[in-house]
């Protein structure tokens, strides 16, 4: 396999900056690009060689930032917004990407809702736990369903979910998000067998 060294890479990638570009050519979405995992996810695909479907939800600066930082590799990046709650937006992000890419070769489902703040098992109400397992599970499987029929209409593709070590660990604070995050490693068992 061909190298490529990249000259920014030393913060991200290793002192000797030397990457291989197994995304060259290639499209891939990462939902929740605009910030933490998911942006550091979109650059090192940029850093390797592909381009970027950049999702957002609420953090429009962070995804544009992500967008930015994949476009100084000398990619393409594209920057979507969509609630994975929303079957409508899943399928109206589906159809933006697929439209700006031709074909969407990878699929990352990074994105997952902890809860916009941390509480008691005690004091979790339905609608925390809605909210969380409506992004975590919900929105990952329509996320499958939209691409994955694409990918095998066109020959193929790949899905990644993203789980958490908060499904070995648990999580007292959080127990909705380990439920569904634990849900993604069924999810891709099931879809995958």
């Amino acid at each position: 396999m061909e190298e490529t060294t990249v000259s920014n890479s030393t913060e991200a990638y290793g002192a000797t900056g030397v990457v291989f570009p197994r995304f060259a050519g290639k499209w891939v979405m990462v939902t929740g690009a605009g910030t933490g995992f998911g942006a550091t996810l979109a650059k090192r695909v940029a850093a390797e060689g592909g381009n970027v479907i950049v999702h957002y939800n609420q953090s429009s600066a962070g995804a544009e930032a992500t967008a930015e930082a994949v476009r100084a590799y000398g990619r393409e990046a594209v920057v979507i917004q969509g609630d994975l709650r929303s079957t409508a937006d899943i399928r109206r992000m589906a159809d933006d990407a697929w439209s700006a890419a031709g074909v969407l070769d990878v699929l990352v489902n990074n994105v997952g809702d902890i809860a916009t703040d941390q509480m008691s098992w005690k004091d979790i109400d339905e609608d925390v736990v809605d909210r969380v397992l409506a992004v975590d599970i919900k929105g990952t499987m329509f996320m499958i369903h939209e691409h994955g029929t694409r990918m095998l209409e066109v020959g193929g593709g790949n899905i990644v979910n993203i789980a958490s070590t908060v499904v070995v660990r648990g999580s007292p604070r959080a127990p909705q998000y380990a439920a569904g995050k634990y849900g993604i490693l069924g999810l891709t068992k099931s879809y995958a067998a």
